[in-house]
């Protein structure tokens, strides 16, 4: 419904998501000039629609890019990755929204593990796609299923991810 009858029923949280979801994409226009996507590094269309589809659900989006995820961040649950896969992850959609200003706090005690700005770019920050090798590669390292270039399920990735995120968090 377009007639503003709705706006009534707006709650405070959806009004204060929108909000940071307009900053997110405002701080990208000004950085930007195109729609950011993801290269394909071989057959890797399996990781980035799955990467798509999280990137743009607003609620994780901001709760990693905001790295409101490091207080929760558990380095030492053995079931997680120790927290690299979720710090290259929050990494990847800061670089995808144009918010790679931002630091994690968990760079420096990884030994400046992590570096931001242009890893995942191809050449300059006013790219049109990302590339998220170093992801890849952190990915690999805690999944042997998805070491190399191979095509792969989604679903899978999804589910695997999801997962490291809710046990690193």
């Amino acid at each position: 419904d377009d007639s503003g009858d709705g706006a009534k029923d707006v709650s405070m949280v959806e009004a204060t998501d929108a909000a940071v979801s307009a900053t997110v994409v405002a701080t990208a226009t000004k950085k930007r000039r195109h729609t950011t996507g993801l290269g394909n590094l071989g057959n890797t269309c399996f990781m980035n629609s799955t990467l798509q589809c999280l990137a743009h659900t607003a609620p994780l989006r901001q709760y990693f890019v905001y790295s409101n995820y490091q207080a929760q961040l558990n380095r030492d649950n053995p079931l997680g990755t120790g927290g690299d896969l979720t710090t290259e992850f929050a990494k990847l959609l800061k670089e995808m929204w144009g918010v790679s200003g931002a630091t994690d706090s968990a760079s420096s005690s990884n030994g400046g593990l992590y570096t931001g700005g242009s890893t995942y770019f191809s050449s300059s920050y006013n790219n049109s796609a990302v590339y998220p090798r170093q992801f890849k590669t952190t990915l690999g390292e805690h999944a042997s299923q998805f070491v190399g270039y191979d095509q792969h399920d989604s679903h899978e990735l999804a589910a695997y991810l999801l997962d490291s995120l809710h046990e690193d968090t």
